[in-house]
């Protein structure tokens, strides 16, 4: 996890990036896939949070990759009872954003908040921590 702060001081204007990538607790240990505490979040942008006028929210990328589940510290398999054909991702991606959307409505956020829920790839050669490249100047 990782916080950045970029000042531009001759536009009175800071912009702070928190690199939590599921939005919730997590554990990392490779080579096994993460595990993700769906109802806990990550406590770096949950108490970095007041300090932002416009908050950026995205990472649905990172719900797709070969997780394990948790809620209440017990592994769950996670099944949309209004759609059981539902895959596991997607369930956690909504139980993700429900926990997000009410954190910041308890805690009054007063900014802006912004949701991105996809970010397109546009590395062509490799992946972009392993030499991908792109020439194109825009996405599309």
């Amino acid at each position: 996890m990782e916080l950045l702060n970029y000042t531009f001081p001759s536009y009175n204007f800071t912009l702070g990036a928190v690199w939590a990538p599921f939005l919730v607790a997590h554990q990392m240990d490779e080579p096994r896939p993460p595990k993700l505490h769906l109802d806990r979040l990550h406590e770096l942008w949950t108490t970095t949070l007041p300090n932002y006028d416009i908050v950026l929210f995205s990472g649905v990328y990172w719900l797709y990759r070969l997780c394990t589940y948790y809620i209440n510290d017990q592994n769950v398999t996670l099944v949309d009872p209004d759609d059981p054909t539902c895959p596991q991702p997607v369930v956690a991606m909504k139980l993700v954003w429900k926990n997000l959307f009410d954190h910041v409505l308890a805690h009054f956020f007063k900014g802006t908040l912004v949701l991105r829920t996809i970010s397109v790839s546009h590395f062509e050669t490799n992946a972009w921590d392993n030499g991908g490249t792109t020439a194109r100047p825009y996405i599309y």
